[in-house]
């Protein structure tokens, strides 16, 4: 997503919000470990990213349908892409930890998790 900023006008990245940097901070990490990251989960990212590619295809869809039919009801389309975000509500709530759950240590690496990366999943 920050990739897409850097051929944008000026005032696309000027009017991002707070949300949006948080989105993309990650972009300004170490490339070398986000590889890490990737190689080491490449086959669930790599399904996660085409259920993404699907989701964003739709709501593209819908969006392009609002645009070439300007005179219908803005509700039928932008509601494909409400859907998709009160999915994603979902999906962020289900990353969060629960109460009386306690936090299990996840192993990173065969050597389990290191001081300066704990991995952390709730159980």
């Amino acid at each position: 997503m920050a990739a897409r900023l850097v051929d944008s006008p000026n005032d696309v990245a000027r009017l991002a919000g707070q949300e949006l940097r948080d989105t993309i901070r990650i972009a300004n990490g170490a490339p070398g470990l986000w590889s890490d990251i990737l190689r080491s989960h490449a086959v669930p990212l790599a399904r996660v990213m085409a259920e993404f590619r699907e989701d964003l295809a739709e709501a593209v869809a819908a969006l392009d349908t609002q645009e070439s039919s300007p005179g219908r009801d803005p509700g039928q389309h932008v509601g494909v892409v409400s859907d998709l975000l009160s999915t994603g509500a979902a999906g962020w709530a289900d990353t969060q930890p629960r109460r009386n759950s306690p936090l299990t240590a996840c192993p990173a690496q065969a050597g389990g998790p290191s001081e300066r990366s704990p991995h952390w999943v709730a159980s």
